[in-house]
């Protein structure tokens, strides 16, 4: 049980940095209202992708993977 817990936390921690770094880069490209709007939509995708991922993950009980993926999207995506 303490494990699911702690997955959980880095999931939702993971989630967090990943939307800070979406708003650091609209601030710091100074983006117009449009291309926030875009970066918002890529967003969205990738949140119910990750949703369905993680329902799929959790049915066979391999949640780490997910979380190792998703800090990859973030490296991808940012850096």
């Amino acid at each position: 049980m303490q494990v699911k817990k702690r997955l959980t936390q880095k999931l939702v921690l993971n989630i967090k940095i990943f939307i800070f770094l979406i708003c650091k880069r609209v601030y710091e490209n100074k983006l117009g209202f449009f291309c926030f709007l875009k970066i918002r939509l890529i967003f969205l995708y990738c949140l119910l992708f990750f949703i369905f991922l993680l329902v799929f993950l959790k049915y066979f009980k391999c949640i780490q993977l997910h979380i190792v993926m998703f800090r990859h999207l973030g490296h991808f995506l940012f850096f």
